[in-house]
């Protein structure tokens, strides 16, 4: 047998002594993970009920030691290294905390016991009632370890056993007691008086405390979000010598600022951020900062001497502990979704993470029971089950281990959100390549109850889904009651509350007519209905040829290939709510205060057998008619067989109504079953099972996601118990997936009692009569003969302009209502005649579907989503990309007119977890191509030697995209690939643009929502520098406003960004003066006749028109864009454009034609792009869409794009009070936005100066200049890139890869 699904975060892990392991109590053992695998490689055995402690003892990287301590009431000592124990000590009572302050005072001898050593545990005193009203059970006592004996009184009571902390040095030990800190001072090694011991009060419950490292101070944090520290606690107490001062008060003679009436502490001091009660607590090794941390899953940096806080990241789930490693590089902490992230101090970036199985959250009453527990891929034995954070986890049964996650809803989950979206339902296809969920945004006022149908298809073997087609509404506002795959096919049916049950195919299934246009998605194929009921439950049959539907009561049968109802089986006392085929059989459960499990036979068409039992889930054997179901016990039940257990596994044959095994569970409500392949290639554990591979294995999950695996059809099922392979492999010698798992006994799941997870009983002993005697057993009786119901259905084909032809129509047969939509036609039965089977034959002869394939695009009816296309080569690049690029169109604008392009390219590093960022680029008009090639992306062109051909490409050493998810969008319509389908939609301004970048970006993260949760940036530069604000303040405004989806913005980014006419042109001139390119006289001439203003100049001011006119003339010949670089005009004099990029004006096409010339000019490069970008080779791989545009032009110039806003200043000024951070940044060599211009507008915005002016460096050189301003939680970072132009990042790549990776690292520049 094999177990699994333990608690990692029951209690603190420990690092080992070099770092390079992390001990991990888990269950009743501990496990050793390897922190640079972050996989299993050894477990610790022995202990008989949870681990609650392990202590590594320091000292020699060479030596390995550890102490656990465990509710059987034992202590152990191990050689961890060696997985060997070495000393058991046993004080026979439940120990639910242990330290061992030798380990912290070198009192220790790694090579022998040390002498005297002393544990202080938190024991359970077993002999007081655990409800009697005032008893104490909870105990303090000091364990000689030595000895291997408890020595001493009893340090405290408390009602329950509290949790002990420890000072960093060892010297103070303490404990929480509701509104109490009890604090002891350790004694010294031969020391024989009491142990001394103070009291701190509080008005609140205590919910953690630590100590400083170095000072007598401590920390302790309550239920309501406070965080109080006691400065020197205990200094008329604990004295340097051994005499204990006396404990007068000294309320006359000082004052102590915080304290409560005589606590021992100099001041108390309380801080308060968290909402909620304090789950960590920690200050840093050197002292300097306390980390806090709580159910809001942020960890909060507090700087100890000013008080001031700064946050890192939010982890997605509530904190418990943070662990320090001797490494000072090297830290874990534990979150309360039993993972443990391995992090890299002091930046807190998640280098690994330890995933155990998601535990069980609670959904709303009003949903309890309807949603599925779990769904199984029986080859790979994973399963998959939803979690609080709106995911799917896809967890190996096999191997004990996270294989991968799914971010289902467009939801940004945070820790204490109440939950909006729950996911009711989730199923796998047969092969496990594909997935559909369901999920229901909750009521919210009496509005509300929104369903939501996806498809979902995996291409590996990891389980990344990717979303492929989204379905609102599928059955109007009825909820979805089941949803079952075809065995063989991309088919799918839903069932719902509502009446109806939907046949849905792949457009894959489906034949295309020639030169049809092929949509990849999911599409509504028929429809159907029993007498209006509901539709409570449906599944297909093991080789698809039967469908059954459960309608309430009655069981429909359809031929799903013809879309015709063929019978009808029933009727049950209570609504059927699970249907499953176990070979030629098919079950049925029904629940409620009549519960039914019932089997038929589909060759007699006829009830076989069935029992009144209560079933909590029911799993069937592929290509055998065996099943087991998980039947929950009456609470009356008294026999003494089921002692402590609540459920039962019966094993069934659905030929004989007695079981062939039984066995008894625990918390067997709300768990599950499935059969598992034990031949499959994924299963590498034969050596459990005798060295063979099973037929079969039976995984059985309870409520608490434990699990176990074993052989049903094993003879001595009933005599294994638990074990765990010895032969363990080092996950750092292992191959992609690694290492043989350590598999072992379950964790008691009552930590009192020492009982098996299942009692096995051999069926030789016939358990089952006594098993079903007052359960109410049904004999095996006769069953009625249930007439073959030869009624038309209410099941009807999607199609366009659908009509029946019938010859002759029935009798029976009534139009119900009006078509439903113009592509539905809806009929149904009245009450059917009674037909023989054969006239039934002749019947189905008269019905002629006329099936059509028709699209509605996220109709309510049926839909499919945008299309992304996953490009893995493109043409000048040789070989697959070692990146992943999508490419696709997104609809915005009425009716979806105008379509956006983007490419999305995923970060290099950690998708899942790294920013996101959408991105634009200026003009208006300008293709991200430019961006995506010139700036921030992966791929970059070879210039040397290039003959007119194809270009090449090459990786760029300083794409943002290493660390960064980044989409490129064409945008507005008009720029690049991006079109509209009327001429109309390509008349648009900047408000139209803002507009349509939102619903680009919503409807973008709706069909990829694995990226809800990620950190979001808008960035841009050029003339996004106008809309770009708008765009974000809009984003922020519909967080606020509750729009959905909720996005994690965080923040934006501008580069070179024009942001006000006014302002970016009237700096020009100073600019140029300051370059030395304007003589002081000239200046100072024109500043005094002009006023200052160069923008809005009187032409009766003759003065001033004519030094701005000498100005021009001097500037003629520059490049604007960078004023050291050679300025294209003068290069061919054929230009007669005025020079610039992206607001002024594109290079001619027709560059190539002309001679080589001798001077290099940058603008000769995007000929190249356009070269790239107009092969048809290139067109195909990223598909475009044929006939969307005609030539691609870098920056299309002729858009018809009215520039309605002049300045977004306000728009940075509204921003200003938000929580939110930015980026601006110049290259100090642009003409065409100078950044004294930038620095103005930023001036004007009136932010605290919070970091002066100062160089920034890359490689040891300056790189730029910087200052940041802030107001309250929002913060601007400004800098300037030295040398770069217009863009900064096409002249400097590097230094601008190093300024955004630091920044979005929350790193200074």
């Amino acid at each position: 047998m094999i177990g699994g699904g333990y608690s990692y975060v029951s209690a603190p892990p420990a690092f080992s002594t070099d770092a390079k392991r992390l001990l991990v109590c888990t269950g009743t053992v501990v496990s050793v993970f390897s922190t640079s695998t972050a996989l299993q490689v050894s477990a610790l055995e022995g202990h008989t009920a949870l681990v609650t402690s392990v202590l590594v003892v320091p000292g020699n990287k060479a030596l390995s030691f550890c102490w656990t301590a465990s509710l059987d009431g034992t202590i152990r000592y191990w050689d961890y290294a060696a997985a060997e124990l070495m000393k058991t000590i046993d004080i026979k009572m439940p120990i639910y905390s242990m330290v061992i302050p030798a380990l912290l005072l070198g009192q220790t001898d790694l090579k022998m016991m040390p002498a005297d050593a002393f544990a202080y545990l938190s024991v359970e005193n077993t002999q007081v009632q655990e409800n009697s009203g005032k008893g104490l059970r909870g105990q303090i006592r000091k364990c000689n370890l030595t000895e291997s004996r408890l020595a001493g009184v009893v340090l405290a009571e408390t009602r329950k056993p509290e949790v002990i902390s420890i000072s960093p040095s060892g010297k103070f030990f303490g404990i929480r007691n509701k509104r109490k800190l009890h604090i002891w001072k350790t004694p010294a090694k031969d020391s024989k008086l009491p142990v001394a011991k103070i009291t701190l009060h509080h008005t609140r419950n205590f919910t953690h405390l630590a100590f400083h490292p170095t000072k007598r101070l401590v920390a302790a944090g309550d239920t309501s979000g406070r965080i109080l520290i006691w400065r020197g606690f205990g200094n008329r107490t604990f004295s340097d010598g051994e005499k204990i001062v006396n404990r007068g008060s000294m309320n006359d003679e000082e004052e102590k600022p915080g304290t409560r009436g005589n606590d021992d502490a100099d001041s108390c001091t309380t801080w308060h951020w968290h909402p909620t009660g304090i789950n960590l607590l920690r200050f840093s090794s050197d002292g300097a900062y306390l980390y806090s941390g709580g159910k809001e899953g942020v960890l909060v940096d507090w700087q100890l001497d000013t008080g001031k806080k700064k946050f890192l990241p939010r982890i997605g789930s509530p904190l418990i502990y943070l662990t320090d490693s001797l490494d000072p590089t090297l830290s874990a902490i534990s979150c309360a979704d039993n993972q443990i992230h391995l992090l890299k101090t002091p930046s807190m970036e998640i280098t690994k993470s330890i995933s155990g199985i998601k535990l069980p959250f609670s959904s709303p009453e009003v949903y309890d029971g309807m949603c599925s527990k779990f769904a199984f891929d029986d080859t790979a034995g994973l399963v998959a089950l939803c979690t609080e954070n709106y995911r799917i986890q896809f967890y190996s049964l096999f191997d004990d281990r996270e294989i991968s996650e799914v971010q289902v809803c467009e939801r940004n989950h945070q820790p204490g959100d109440e939950v909006s979206v729950i996911v009711t339902l989730v199923s796998l296809s047969g092969d496990g390549s594909m997935m559909s969920t369901v999920e229901v945004n909750l009521p919210e006022d009496g509005i509300g109850g929104f369903v939501c149908l996806k498809f979902w298809a995996s291409d590996s073997q990891n389980k990344n889904f990717n979303l492929s087609t989204i379905v609102y509404e599928p059955h109007r506002d009825a909820g979805i009651s089941a949803v079952a795959f075809h065995p063989t096919r991309q088919m799918v049916v839903s069932s719902s509350y509502g009446g109806d049950f939907k046949i849905w195919v792949c457009s894959d299934e489906i034949p295309q007519k020639q030169d049809a246009l092929q949509h990849s998605g999911w599409m509504c194929h028929a429809v159907g209905s029993y007498k209006k009921k509901p539709m409570t439950a449906a599944a297909f049959s093991a080789d698809g040829s039967v469908l059954a539907v459960a309608a309430e009561t009655v069981i429909t049968l359809w031929d799903p290939d013809n879309n015709m109802l063929v019978a009808v089986l029933g009727v049950m006392q209570m609504p059927i709510l699970t249907l499953s085929f176990a070979g030629e059989y098919l079950l049925s459960i029904s629940r409620g205060s009549k519960p039914q499990l019932s089997v038929w036979s589909m060759s007699k068409l006829s009830e076989s057998w069935s029992y009144k039992l209560d079933i909590e889930d029911v799993t069937c054997a592929k290509d055998s008619s065996s099943f087991a179901v998980l039947a929950l016990l009456p609470k009356s039940s008294n026999e003494p067989i089921f002692q402590g257990k609540d459920g039962l596994i019966l094993l069934f044959n659905a030929t004989d109504p007695i079981p062939l095994a039984m066995w008894s569970v625990r918390k067997a409500k709300g768990g599950g079953l499935a059969f598992l392949k034990g031949n499959s290639p994924s299963f590498q554990h034969q050596s459990i099972f005798g060295g063979k591979s099973p037929q079969a294995l039976l995984a059985y999950i309870n409520a608490d996601h434990e699990y176990i695996l074993f052989d049903p059809y094993d003879n001595d099922a009933s005599k294994l118990s638990l074990t765990r392979t010895k032969d363990h492999i080092s996950a750092d010698e292992t191959a992609q997936f690694g290492y043989a798992s350590i598999y072992g006994e379950l964790p008691q799941f009552e930590m009192k009692t020492d009982q098996n997870l299942l009692a096995p009983y051999a069926p030789s002993q016939r358990p089952w009569e006594t098993i079903f005697s007052g359960l109410g057993l049904v004999s095996v009786y006769e069953p009625t003969a249930w007439y073959l119901d030869s009624s038309i259905p209410d099941f009807v084909p999607t199609a366009s302009n659908m009509r029946y032809r019938l010859s002759p129509k029935p009798a029976h047969f009534k139009r119900l209502h009006q078509p439903c939509s113009s592509s539905f036609c809806c009929i149904s039965a009245e009450e059917p005649p009674t037909m023989a089977p054969e006239r039934l034959q002749c019947l189905k002869k008269y019905i002629v579907p006329i099936l059509c394939v028709h699209v509605v695009l996220f109709s309510s009816l049926c839909g499919i989503a945008t299309s992304q296309t996953i490009v893995t080569s493109l043409p000048g690049f040789e070989g697959d990309l070692p990146f992943t690029l999508e490419t696709g169109y997104v609809g915005v604008g009425d009716s979806n007119t105008s379509q956006l392009f983007y490419y999305f390219v995923e970060s290099q590093r950690s998708p899942a977890e790294d920013p996101l960022m959408l991105w634009f680029t200026g003009g208006p008009g300008c293709s991200v191509l430019s961006a995506f090639f010139y700036e921030s992306g992966p791929l970059s062109f070879t210039y040397v030697d290039y003959n007119g051909s194809l270009p090449s490409l090459h990786l760029n050493p300083y794409a943002w995209t290493q660390g960064l998810n980044i989409i490129y969008v064409d945008s507005p319509v008009g720029t690049g690939f991006s079109y509209s389908t009327t001429q109309e939609g390509y008349y648009i301004d900047d408000e139209d643009a803002v507009d349509q970048s939102v619903q680009f970006l919503r409807k973008w993260l709706m069909a990829h929502p694995q990226f809800l949760n990620n950190i979001l940036y808008i960035g841009g530069d050029s003339y996004s520098g106008i809309p770009l604000p708008i765009i974000v303040q809009q984003l922020y405004d519909g967080n606020n406003a509750g729009v959905e989806p909720y996005l994690n913005l965080r923040g934006y980014i501008l580069g070179n960004p024009k942001t006000d006419d006014f302002i970016d042109v009237n700096s020009v001139n100073p600019f140029a003066h300051r370059l030395t390119l304007i003589s002081d006289e000239l200046y100072e001439s024109t500043k005094e006749s002009c006023g200052g203003d160069y923008v809005n100049v009187d032409d009766n001011n003759t003065v001033c028109v004519t030094d701005l006119a000498a100005i021009d003339q001097l500037l003629l010949q520059i490049n604007i864009m960078h004023v050291l670089e050679p300025n294209c005009q003068v290069a061919l004099p054929n230009n007669r454009e005025e020079p610039g990029r992206r607001s002024i004006r594109e290079l001619q096409e027709n560059l190539l034609t002309e001679s080589t010339p001798a001077l290099w000019c940058r603008y000769y490069n995007y000929v190249i792009l356009g070269v790239w970008a107009n092969d048809h080779a290139v067109r195909k791989a990223l598909n475009v869409s044929e006939n969307s545009i005609g030539v691609w032009k870098r920056c299309n110039m002729s858009i018809a794009y009215t520039k309605t806003v002049t300045s977004s200043v306000e728009y940075h000024k509204n921003l200003s009070d938000t929580n939110l951070r930015a980026l601006i940044y110049s290259g100090d060599h642009d003409m065409s936005v100078p950044h004294i211009g930038t620095q103005e507008w930023i001036r004007y915005l009136n932010l605290t100066n919070s970091e002066i002016w100062r160089p920034w460096y890359v490689d040891g050189q300056v790189a730029g200049y910087s200052e940041k301003f802030s107001n309250n939680d929002y913060s601007l970072q400004y800098a300037t890139v030295k040398g770069a132009g217009h863009v900064a990042p096409e002249y400097k790549a590097k230094e601008c890869y190093a300024m955004i990776d630091r920044w979005l690292a929350y790193y200074p520049l």
